[in-house]
């Protein structure tokens, strides 16, 4: 079973996020898609209940857009307060060991803008990411 988190600030209005989830929800009928922003309007994450459905599934999928060269704010409360020392790192560290994580980033531009020449990549735009991907390597297979 897959784990979609969303993490897009205005989804109603998305179409590239809209299109990637209803996709994925044709292609998999048990995703559990968990709208980050619709759940946590105040940003107050329940951190059981994100690392609860974390442990169900085997995929995790982050669905977000590239805001300002990083990700939406919400996406970054929820890594900080859901990947907790003895759950995600620490000495007992193993409850995420064999999943694996994809993300799915839309940036709203034209594919030509994101060749060497322009200067970015969109390797660039998933540091932030492939550093909690370095923190989490033990899990991500």
């Amino acid at each position: 079973m897959a784990l979609m988190i969303l993490a897009h600030p205005d989804f109603d209005h998305s179409i590239a996020n809209k299109a990637i989830s209803a996709e994925l929800v044709l292609k998999m009928p048990d995703l559990e898609i968990r709208n980050i922003h619709h759940l946590y309007p105040g940003y107050q994450i329940d951190i059981s209940a994100e690392q609860a459905a974390l442990l169900r599934h085997k995929l995790i999928i982050l669905q977000y857009p590239m805001y300002w060269f990083n990700m939406p704010a919400i996406l970054k409360i929820w890594f900080d307060q859901v990947f907790t020392y003895q759950f995600a790192y620490g000495f007992k560290e193993d409850k995420l060991k064999n999943k694996k994580l994809l993300v799915s980033m839309t940036v709203g531009q034209p594919e030509e803008n994101f060749k060497l020449e322009n200067h970015f990549l969109i390797n660039d735009f998933l540091q932030t990411v492939k550093k909690n991907q370095q923190n989490m390597r033990k899990w991500i297979i």
